[in-house]
């Protein structure tokens, strides 16, 4: 599961707890990461990029800010994401990160 918000906006990361409580409950143990979008929006900043990666580290998430307008780090995001499942199903020989 990829949990977005906006690092412009303070209530679409104060939201996330909600989301991670819905998803615990209906799909508990599904590997999650933590994306906070808009960054080339920096400069309107409402959540601090250390907070969101304190809070991904203290749920064991793995933090990204991307810019899909700048497309920076969406592709590392979702292969990130892919590389987690494959290694949780023990498929680690399936993972070629060249690829």
């Amino acid at each position: 599961v990829i949990l977005v918000y906006d690092i412009t906006n303070r209530w679409s990361f104060d939201g996330i707890d909600r989301w991670i409580k819905e998803i615990d409950e209906h799909a508990p143990g599904v590997p999650k990461i933590l994306v906070g979008n808009r960054l080339h929006l920096a400069f309107k900043r409402q959540v601090s990029t250390e907070q969101a990666q304190t809070y991904a580290e203290r749920l064991g998430m793995t933090f990204f800010e991307v810019s899909p307008l700048c497309n920076f780090n969406i592709t590392e995001s979702f292969t990130e994401l892919a590389r987690i499942v494959l290694m949780r199903h023990g498929m680690d020989r399936l993972w070629r990160p060249n690829k």
